[in-house]
């Protein structure tokens, strides 16, 4: 069957295709930036070692931030979706009508894994024997979830797979013969290990200058997870490179201007974040993720289009041009940071006066 055949047409966008490109990649990032700080946060605090009886202190510390992090992280999590949407129904709808059933599972697991974490939070301290197996659970739930995901964003880029569609129509389809899926998919969890122990060291910093004796030695502990998950994540980071079709290979290697630009800038923020990273600088560490995740994010909707370049162009879309929805959620998107941000500060002045 010819791919291009089960490819819907594409509905009428209400401006020009680059600024929801824009958008998309950068409310990415920030999702990206939140759901890995869960993600790895969980991990560092599953596997903090306690003292004695007494519960870890970084435990302690990550459980209270955990839920209001997914609960974050979820949130952000809709603008790059819809932005996806706005740009890629007629590919991402497809893909994931092939895996229906795990796809609606999706909903069903992150909110059995916030449950999990508020249950780890609330209950901390009276449950010091099964907290660990909560934790687990809620770890184990959404690495699910993310591989998941990462299913349906390889399956929208290969319409000759949704063809199997046909022979098992019961929505249990999953993209298993895809090179990319496993290196993809441990890009971002090894990637999560690495911010998760930058915002514990993060947490150790602000103790540490409240005059909390633990809070230098959470830092170290959490320094130590960045620099070691980013060193892992450059072995990975290869992987996924040699399994990526050599022409996309090309492109990076001078073949096209951005994409080498955005490789070499990706390639040259994670070794920003190793010297960071072993010298135990906070600061700079956070500046070099932010500007790391950017440039792979960039890179990675390059190669979505590149994927995509045989059955479609964004410059394809038909531009009925209304742009007052456009600005207004602009308008809303800024004033929705600030004022998370504002309620963010509110958090922290209550915790601290508490």
């Amino acid at each position: 069957m010819d791919p291009s055949l089960l490819i819907p047409t594409p509905d009428p966008i209400p401006a020009h295709s680059l600024w929801f490109e824009i958008l998309l990649v950068t409310t990415f990032v920030l999702h990206l930036l939140l759901m890995n700080t869960v993600m790895g946060g969980a991990v560092v605090a599953l596997f903090s070692r306690s003292r004695g009886k007494e519960p870890s202190p970084v435990a302690k510390d990550l459980s209270l931030k955990l839920p209001t992090t997914l609960a974050l992280a979820v949130n952000f999590g809709v603008a790059p979706l819809l932005f996806l949407q706005v740009l890629y129904a007629h590919f991402f709808y497809p893909s994931s009508i092939v895996m229906a059933v795990f796809k609606l599972s999706i909903v069903f697991l992150v909110i059995l894994a916030y449950y999990s974490l508020y249950i780890y939070d609330f209950r901390f301290d009276k449950m010091p024997g099964s907290r660990n197996m909560v934790l687990g659970f809620a770890v184990a739930l959404l690495l699910v979830v993310g591989f998941l995901f990462t299913n349906n964003m390889t399956l929208m880029l290969k319409p000759e797979y949704w063809a199997e569609h046909f022979d098992a129509p019961g929505g249990f389809n999953l993209n298993w013969t895809e090179p990319t899926l496993f290196p993809r998919y441990l890009h971002f969890m090894v990637a999560s290990l690495a911010v998760g122990g930058l915002f514990t060291a993060i947490l150790g910093q602000y103790k540490a200058k409240a005059g909390d004796a633990s809070g230098e030695t959470q830092v170290a502990q959490g320094m130590k997870w960045f620099a070691w998950a980013t060193l892992a994540q450059v072995a990975v980071g290869t992987w996924f490179l040699v399994a990526l079709p050599a022409e996309f290979i090309s492109l990076m290697m001078g073949g096209k201007w951005s994409f080498t630009v955005s490789f070499f800038a990706s390639m040259a923020g994670a070794l920003a974040c190793l010297h960071f990273g072993f010298k135990r600088l906070v600061g700079p560490a956070i500046g070099a993720v932010v500007f790391t995740i950017s440039a792979m994010a960039i890179l990675r909707h390059l190669v979505r289009k590149a994927y995509l370049a045989p059955y479609f162009s964004l410059e394809e879309l038909q531009v009925n041009w209304q742009p007052t929805p456009l600005f207004m959620f602009l308008a809303a998107f800024v004033l929705g940071l600030v004022l998370v941000a504002y309620i963010l500060k509110l958090a922290c002045r209550a915790a601290q006066e508490g």
